[in-house]
């Protein structure tokens, strides 16, 4: 496990320094080599927010990219993760498809395949408004008509 079994890290490096050794070490690199570039976007915000452009007197690199799907998409900083991530259409649908889970109260499966493209299409329709996204979401079939399981007596 990552945090049980991390190496030592060096106080004085930056958080980009740091998370390199767990990119280095094969039981965490598994899931750090997808999260850790994503998260770098984000390096010129401190614990509560504020910007900073600099960590043990170095400069940030908050340079990144998403790895999906086989396309790299690069960034450079907090702003443009935001623009990359909203304007990527398998993002997107990743988040229509959560709200959709979420309102009907279950993962969504295979079979809400044609739902989920018309939910889709409609939130894409309307500039990707959310008040469209969720009309489209409590408009569809498997939330107005809940299938019951039929109960042995």
């Amino acid at each position: 496990m990552c945090i049980r079994d991390s190496p030592e890290v060096d106080e004085n490096g930056t958080t980009r320094e740091r998370f390199d050794q767990h990119t280095a070490d094969p039981s965490c690199a598994g899931c750090h080599i997808l999260v850790d570039p994503i998260g770098f976007g984000l390096s010129n915000y401190d614990a509560i927010g504020a910007y900073v452009d600099s960590e043990n007197g170095q400069p940030i690199d908050a340079s990144g990219e998403i790895v999906s799907a086989g396309d790299d998409v690069t960034f450079d900083g907090g702003v443009e993760l935001g623009e990359r991530v909203a304007n990527n259409e398998l993002a997107q649908r990743c988040y229509a498809q959560h709200w959709f889970a979420f309102a009907n109260g279950r993962t969504a499966t295979a079979a809400d395949a044609c739902q989920l493209d018309a939910v889709y299409t409609e939130f894409a329709d309307a500039e990707l408004r959310v008040t469209s996204l969720i009309h489209a979401v409590v408009a569809s079939p498997s939330f107005t008509h809940r299938i019951v399981a039929e109960v042995e007596s």
